[in-house]
């Protein structure tokens, strides 16, 4: 497993990418300050072309609207004024209404409701339906208002799949009570058409929509689109309702695409015009830029980098070859004493400080028997055993020869006696020609208050010494098993 860097190294490392991440630092400064001026200019005029959209739109539709209006006036009148107003679906009012349809495009129909929803007069086919549940009467029957009131987007019950709009107003007799009321339907196909018949800003949209969020018209795509509901942007709550304009930075429900969008109320309306323009294509001109300079800037940085991690690979492998032992891949034992013991290590060590000395029994009638060879390949494989059933927090080195050396920090005498047990088994599975390998280990534990990391490995060492006394393989603990040590 791997050791941590040595305070020394890190503290090499540290100064090696500190002073590369300050000159990189330095030239995105540099850099950056130019294109945040770049980019508020680009920012400012993304934003006026969109209050541009906005208002052409408003003026379009606020044209519409009150030529709807107009047609109401003129049906209030033909009411008052024409005795066959009291006949239900006369032919001459139909006729009058239908010239006033054919002479403007963006009506569907024209009606007169009778409340609670008999239409009495219209320019539809057939048989008129019941409009008692359509939003453009009831308002009128529930409010004493006598303001044009402009319905939501919904499908005609006559007109096969046609989104429509009613524009309303109510005719009230003496007392206040609703007598009539004229609706103008506006198909809402036609009504988007006229809003983008001059519009082909590449990148930019237009819409009519309510306060919250409803569609009526949006170009282009408008026949997907008409009669969505959508949720309004957290960005639009920084306007308060009935606010009469603004300008704000959000992705669209719509396309998913980043946009700056500005709003326009629509006067005597409950409708704002909508318009946006891609924030993407709007900045490309300082992207461009922008992309010019981050590249000169990443170029310099990746080369200012990659000198820095040479420099640090080049440290981190000095500092591998002086701490790590050649033939094992462990900790030497100056490595090991130093981590072992730092300021670091110390602070970190809790009560008890416990430490492991582990020897390879009879190792050198193996040397002697079979070879240096073999000798090191069974110290290799016991360094692997050993690593493989100790903690990531844990120091195992060579202690010299064929002894281990393991620190471990905040661990208790009985955890470390279970983990000495597993490292001796696993290093049994080692074979020899002439039979499994064997370990002896002594385990000794010191508070932290008063004793030292030496004071730790002599206790151990002796403990690992009654432990080869007592027949190899196997392990003691000193001040349990072992209460006089043998000197070695």
């Amino acid at each position: 497993m791997p050791q941590p860097d040595s305070a020394f190294l890190r503290a090499q490392l540290a100064r090696i990418r500190g002073g590369a991440l300050a000159l990189v630092v330095t030239l995105a400064v540099l850099f950056a300050g130019y294109g945040v001026l770049d980019y508020r200019a680009q920012v400012a005029l993304a934003k006026s072309e969109a209050q541009e959209i906005a208002d052409m739109a408003a003026l379009n539709a606020e044209g519409t609207l009150q030529a709807a209006n107009q047609l109401l006036a003129g049906m209030a009148a033909i009411l008052q004024h024409s005795p066959e107003a009291a006949i239900p679906h006369s032919a001459q009012i139909r006729n009058t209404l239908l010239s006033w349809q054919v002479a403007t495009p963006y009506l569907m129909d024209l009606a007169v409701v009778e409340p609670p929803g008999r239409i009495v007069h219209w320019t539809g086919p057939g048989e008129p339906p019941d409009v008692t549940d359509r939003q453009y009467v009831r308002e009128h029957l529930a409010t004493a208002d006598t303001r044009l009131y402009v319905g939501e987007p919904q499908v005609s019950k006559v007109h096969r799949d046609k989104w429509f709009f009613g524009v309303s107003k109510p005719v009230r007799d003496r007392d206040g009570r609703v007598s009539r009321v004229l609706v103008a339907a506006i198909d809402l196909a036609v009504f988007g058409d006229s809003l983008g018949a001059r519009f082909s800003i590449p990148g930019s949209t237009l819409a009519i929509a309510s306060a919250d969020g409803k569609i009526y018209a949006r170009i282009p795509d408008n026949e997907r689109h008409v009669g969505r509901q959508l949720a309004l942007p957290e960005e639009a709550a920084q306007y308060a309702p009935g606010t009469p304009s603004g300008v704000f930075t959000t992705r669209s429900p719509l396309d998913g695409r980043q946009r700056v969008v500005a709003f326009r109320l629509l006067r005597g309306t409950p409708l704002y015009a909508v318009g946006s323009v891609d924030h993407g294509r709007m900045l490309a001109p300082w992207y461009e830029r922008l992309v010019l300079a981050v590249g000169l800037w990443l170029g310099i940085g990746a080369i200012i980098l990659w000198l820095a991690e040479q420099l640090v690979r080049a440290a981190r492998e000095h500092e591998t070859l002086a701490s790590v032992d050649g033939l094992t891949g462990v900790l030497n034992r100056r490595s090991l004493l130093g981590l072992a013991d730092s300021p670091e290590r110390r602070g970190a060590r809790g009560e008890q400080l416990v430490v492991m000395m582990i020897d390879v029994d009879h190792f050198k009638a193996i040397n002697d028997s079979f070879g240096h060879a073999v000798g090191d390949d069974i110290l290799r494989q016991v360094a692997a055993a050993l690593r493989s059933c100790c903690r990531q927090s844990d120091l195992v080195g060579r202690y010299g020869g064929e002894e281990f050396l393991v620190v471990l920090d905040r661990a208790s005498i009985d955890d470390t006696r279970q983990l000495a047990e597993n490292m001796r088994r696993a290093v049994t599975a080692i074979g020899t020609p002439r039979g499994p390998v064997s370990v002896s280990i002594g385990i000794a534990g010191i508070a932290t208050v008063d004793g030292t990391l030496d004071e730790a490995i002599r206790c151990a060492d002796a403990a690992m010494y009654a432990a080869k006394a007592a027949g190899r393989n196997c392990v003691r603990v000193a001040g349990v098993d072992v209460q006089e040590f043998p000197v070695a």
